[in-house]
Formats: C-alpha cells, sequence, structure tokens
C-alpha cells in the first residue's frame, strides 16, 4: 500500500510538472498571434538548449513602440534576487519607484560635458592598446581580436567607472580581465545553472539562493567599491568619473526619497555598469573587426578616411573633432545593426492592457 502512495505522489508531481511546463503554450496561439511552435519545458524562449531563437518574429514595431516605451503600463521586467544576488539590484532591474530617482542622479554621467571630461582617460588606453598590438605583430603570431578588444573595454572601464588602472593589456594575471571573463563566461556551470534556474524555476531559486548566495563577484566589487571611496574620501581626491557622482549620491541619501541606499544598492551600479561597459562595446569591436576582414575594400577606404583625419588635425584625436568621422560612424552603425549587442529588451504589464487599433489584450503581469 505505501509503494502505491508513493507511485501516486509521483504521477501528482509529474502531471504537475508537464501541466506547468505547458500551460501557457497557447496564449499567443489563442489570441492568433503566429509564432513558433513551443519546445516541452522551455517554450519559445530564445535561450534554450537548442540555442533556438523564438520570440514573436512578426511584430508591429509601432505596437512594440507603443508598449515598450510610451505607455505607462508597462515597467521594466527585470528582477532583484536580493541576497541570492546582491548585485542585481542594477537600476535596469530597479522597480519604478527606486529607478526614477535614481536614474535622476546617474543620468549627469552620459552628459556631453562628462564624457568629454573622461575623454582623456580613454586615449590613454587607447595609446597602451596601441602599444600592445604592436608587440604582438612584432612576434608575428595570430592575434585574438576579441581578447584584445575586451582587455581594451575592461580596462576603459576600469579607469573611467573605478578611477584605477586594470591593467589588461600588459598584466596577463589582471584580476579585472579574469572576472569580466567569468562574468561572461556561459560555459561555465555555475552560470549556466543560474541563469536557467532564473529563467525557469525561479521560485525554487530564490529558496535556493538563501543557501548557496552568490559569492564569486560580489566580494570584488564591494571590496574594489567601498575601498575606493574611503580612500577618496580620507584623501580628499576628485576624479569626475562614475565612483565620484555614487559618492556624492551617498553623501545626500534624501535624494533618494524614501528608498534606503545602502552600500549593496551602490555597489550593484558599478557591477552593472561595468559589465553593460566592457563586454557590448568589446562585441561590437570585434564584430567590426570580423566584418572589415570580410571586405578589404571598406577596410582600405576606412583607413584613408582615418588618415585624412590625422592629416587634417596635425596628428591629434579630439573629442570636439570626433563628428568628423561620418564614415567611421556608419562602420559602426552598421556593425551594431547587423550585430546588435542587446538581443531582449523585456518589459512587463503592471495592468491589463489592449493594444490600440486591435482586439488583442495582454493580462496584468505578462512579461514581453
Amino acid at each position: 500500500m505505501a509503494y502505491l502512495e508513493i507511485l501516486c505522489a509521483i504521477m501528482a508531481i509529474l502531471l504537475a510538472f508537464c501541466y506547468f511546463s505547458t500551460s501557457a503554450f497557447g496564449f499567443w496561439k489563442n489570441r492568433r498571434i503566429p509564432g513558433q511552435k513551443p519546445v516541452f519545458f522551455f517554450g519559445n524562449s530564445s535561450v534554450s538548449v537548442q540555442g533556438v531563437s523564438g520570440i514573436q518574429k512578426r511584430a508591429d514595431v509601432r505596437a512594440v513602440h507603443e508598449k515598450i516605451m510610451s505607455d505607462s503600463c508597462s515597467k521594466r521586467s527585470g528582477t532583484t534576487q536580493g541576497r541570492q544576488e546582491p548585485l542585481s539590484a542594477q537600476i535596469i532591474n530597479l522597480d519604478p519607484e527606486r529607478w526614477r530617482p535614481l536614474r535622476a542622479h546617474l543620468h549627469p554621467l552620459f552628459s556631453v560635458a562628462k564624457i568629454k571630461s573622461m575623454f582623456d582617460l580613454v586615449l590613454e588606453c587607447a595609446d597602451q592598446l596601441e602599444k600592445c598590438v604592436d608587440q604582438l605583430v612584432a612576434r608575428d603570431e595570430p592575434i585574438d581580436c576579441s581578447e584584445i578588444s575586451a582587455k581594451f573595454t575592461t580596462d576603459v572601464i576600469a579607469s573611467c567607472v573605478f578611477g584605477i588602472g586594470a591593467n589588461s593589456m600588459s598584466d596577463e594575471s589582471s584580476e579585472f580581465r579574469r572576472i569580466g571573463k567569468l562574468i561572461c563566461d556561459l560555459k561555465e556551470f555555475e552560470n549556466v545553472a543560474r541563469l536557467r534556474m532564473r529563467l525557469y524555476v525561479r521560485k525554487l531559486y530564490e529558496l535556493l539562493g538563501y543557501v548557496v548566495p552568490e559569492k564569486r563577484f560580489t566580494a570584488f566589487f564591494t571590496r574594489i567599491v567601498l575601498d575606493a571611496m574611503k580612500y577618496r574620501k580620507n584623501h580628499n581626491i576628485y576624479r569626475p568619473d562614475f565612483i565620484q557622482m555614487l559618492m556624492e549620491l551617498k553623501e545626500h541619501p534624501e535624494k533618494m526619497g524614501d528608498n534606503k541606499l545602502t552600500d549593496s544598492l551602490l555597489v550593484a551600479q558599478v557591477f552593472g555598469f561595468f559589465v553593460a561597459g566592457f563586454e557590448t562595446s568589446s562585441t561590437t569591436m570585434t564584430n567590426a573587426h570580423y566584418e572589415l576582414a570580410l571586405n578589404p575594400n571598406i577596410q582600405d577606404k576606412l583607413r584613408q578616411k582615418i588618415n585624412e583625419y590625422f592629416a587634417k588635425h596635425n596628428g591629434e584625436f579630439k573629442y570636439e573633432n570626433m563628428k568628423e568621422m561620418k564614415y567611421f560612424d556608419k562602420v559602426y552603425k552598421e556593425t551594431l545593426r547587423k550585430y546588435p549587442p542587446i538581443g531582449l529588451l523585456p518589459r512587463r504589464s503592471i495592468c491589463p492592457y489592449t493594444f490600440r487599433n486591435t482586439k488583442l489584450t495582454i493580462p496584468k503581469r505578462l512579461m514581453l
């Protein structure tokens, strides 16, 4: 009798699992929206075991813009994992109540004046990149453009955000580069396991997070950020970078309204800036190198345009004159069009919503 009860319990669990895995498969079909046929458990998620991109491909661009950008009935669908992943409390994952005041005080970082003030820091890293490439060419060995690009952007972000030299291009054992590799390594077991659980069994992941919290990156970034803040404050040092803006915000927590401004929240913003800055930029650089290698005529023309620019400005590269490099701008924009570094822009509805001029209604809390 006991065996029969155990067998019935196992069957009940399996049936519940099957229902959970397939209950939403007919959502878009019932609303007469065409799309790929869902796969068991994974549905048509773009992040699947098969690596198939399956999110609805037929979309009205105006309707998408209306829902994601213009309408107040949607919010960012990112979630913060609290104790499981303290660094997940990045600005793109915050709820509107915390996102708005934080964005208002971080937005000046991307102003023309602020970027211009950090331009010399970028040029210093570019000089190191040139020396590094010259050394590799002298060895007459194949050059890994992806790795070189990642080292360069890592040094730029470390300088502009943390105010320290990562020395990724000259130091093979650079801690910043090691951490950057580990963060973006989708073959690393813990990264894959956490990603799958976060996507498909979020409730279970939230429970397990209290037992096995993320510690690989949290300790490193917390130490770097808090030590940098403490050192600058004690030695009265000012730098026009991201850390400085967070220090000013920390000294005036009333700017965040009723939201509590913790060290963990500040470190999470730096972590998000680091990952978004170095990975997307290095990927775009790598893809641009690849396309230029496939199209030597465009490569030759781009080189000619760059040489003409330097000849015109006496070999100097200034922020004010960058807009003159129009062909260079076109090359990178075409690279971004062919290889967008951000494949998904998820949003979650916060109320039932009917798209304009249609009969399509989506329920509350649906993630798009």
